[in-house]
């Protein structure tokens, strides 16, 4: 359902500006996570709420879409800090430049009008997609008594790229969270400019002009996995059930910067439970907020309901 609540929320925000933003590669992620939302890959329940979409208001559907998430029996707690922080950062956003506010959750989803490959959808729709199918693998190895050691390789490397996918969107949603902390300090901003930087520029970037106020969106990242994936510098012993991996990067010292190079390893439940559970509830809380943040606008009501299941869980 969740899956299905943003696409209906991009679809607003187009029809609401009056015009359909988005480049060749987001047009056709579009079709194809709505055809794979038809198909029930992401579960019945977006699979059934999509049937009833001309039945239903878009506020109600958004609401519901909302309720996917915070109203569930399987909710995870450790979601709700997140946000919690996101709700008051778009609040302070909101009261400073409600405009630029509109303007900037708009391009991170579907890009901005001068620069369309700021849109996320087709890092969110890798991200969804080869998550969805890793669950599906771990699910049926799980009823198997004996795993081929080439199909625990195989499972490995899949969940070294589902974090690797994780962090790259969490990272472009990192444009537009430094864009509204620089709107709620009123400052300017370049989302190009800021798209550029690379992730940890990004959260430096953040600190800086956040003052501390969100700590929680930007600790605990680990850019080693993600770097040591991207550069093919970490691979899964099935002697020792360990990832080990090579940390390359570079230091900056008196005279310039240095390269370094650090070797750790990792468990696997270690990923599977802590860091990549992260990723997820930073991109639910991100888009979770997002959803407030429209029917704050939209539909009071709604909101106000919305906001009670959250006051509930915080309880």
């Amino acid at each position: 359902m969740f899956t299905y609540g943003f696409l209906n929320l991009i679809e607003i925000i187009q029809i609401e500006k009056g015009y359909k933003m988005g480049s060749n590669l987001f047009d056709s992620e579009i079709k194809n996570l709505e055809a794979l939302t038809k198909s029930g890959a992401f579960g019945s329940e977006s699979q059934n709420l999509l049937k009833k979409r001309g039945e239903i208001s878009t506020q109600e559907f958004i609401y519901l879409s909302f309720c996917s998430i915070y109203d569930d029996p399987n909710f995870d707690y450790e979601t709700l800090p997140y946000i919690i922080d996101f709700m008051d950062l778009f609040r302070e956003g909101q009261s400073t430049n409600p405009q630029a506010m509109v303007d900037i959750i708009t391009a991170s989803m579907v890009g901005d009008k001068n620069n369309l490959q700021l849109e996320t959808m087709s890092s969110y729709t890798r991200f969804l997609t080869e998550h969805q199918i890793l669950k599906n693998n771990l699910s049926e190895m799980s009823k198997e008594r004996s795993v081929d050691p080439l199909k625990r390789i195989e499972l490995a490397n899949a969940i070294l790229h589902d974090y690797s996918n994780g962090f790259e969107y969490c990272m472009k949603l990192f444009t537009f969270i430094i864009a509204i902390a620089r709107v709620v300090n009123g400052k300017e901003y370049d989302l190009q400019i800021i798209d550029k930087q690379p992730s940890s520029n990004k959260l430096n970037l953040f600190r800086q002009i956040d003052g501390g106020k969100h700590n929680l969106l930007v600790d605990g990242w680990d850019d080693r996995i993600r770097n040591a994936d991207s550069h093919a510098s970490i691979v899964y012993n099935p002697q020792t059930c360990l990832f080990e991996g090579k940390n390359n990067h570079y230091q900056k010292t008196d005279t310039g910067k240095i390269r370094r190079v650090e070797e750790f390893t990792i468990t696997p439940v270690e990923l599977l439970t802590k860091v990549i559970p992260r990723v997820g509830r930073f991109i639910h809380g991100y888009l979770g907020a997002s959803y407030l943040l429209y029917l704050v606008n939209a539909d009071r009501e709604y909101y106000d309901k919305a906001v009670v299941i959250l006051k509930e869980l915080s309880k």
